[in-house]
């Protein structure tokens, strides 16, 4: 991206954590900046890093998860990690070389003019499938139950599962994520 069309992230990024009522850590680089905040789920919070580069028009969201996975259990979050991503049009889950689960999520904004609305469609859904899959890695990566245990587990509870059939209307004046809750 040349100089004329850089993307001021830090601007957007504080403007979302404002809209969703969130505070988060800002570190500038030579690349672009890095925010960093956390989310709880349950009971434990998971980091949440958002590295934008101003420069080339990135963002890459990566959200780690608070519970290391144990060795022995390496080889089931594995496959239930291939297993999830297999059905996953964007975004991944792995672990990460000092055993944390970590999904990851990269977007190019440089041919884009993104805005707070943006942001919110990149990272809401990233943190709803690191919520919708919270307990069945933990169960496994830390638990020890199997893969094969913590998918039809997953499977039972989506289908107890009713859809919601009204669409909440999305204004000019609200966000995806007030939308969606």
């Amino acid at each position: 991206m040349n100089s004329e069309n850089t993307i001021n992230f830090k601007l957007l990024l504080q403007q979302w954590l404002n809209e969703v009522g969130w505070s988060g850590d800002f570190e500038e680089n030579d690349d672009g900046i890095q925010l960093r905040t956390a989310i709880k789920f349950d009971t434990q919070y998971y980091d949440v890093y958002v590295n934008a580069s101003d420069r080339t028009g990135y963002i890459v969201t990566c959200i780690y998860s608070p519970f290391h996975v144990r060795t022995a259990n390496l080889p089931e979050t594995l496959f239930l990690i291939n297993q999830i991503n297999a059905f996953m049009k964007n975004g991944r889950f792995a672990v990460i070389p000092n055993n944390r689960i970590q999904y990851a999520h990269f977007v190019d904004f440089e041919t884009a003019n993104p805005t707070v609305r943006s942001i919110d469609l990149l990272m809401m859904p990233a943190l709803r499938k690191c919520e919708r899959y919270d307990q069945a890695l933990a169960c496994v990566a830390v638990g020890g139950q199997s893969a094969a245990e913590a998918i039809a587990a997953l499977d039972a509870a989506e289908s107890e599962e009713t859809p919601d059939p009204v669409v909440p209307e999305v204004t000019s004046e609200s966000t995806m994520s007030s939308a969606l809750h």
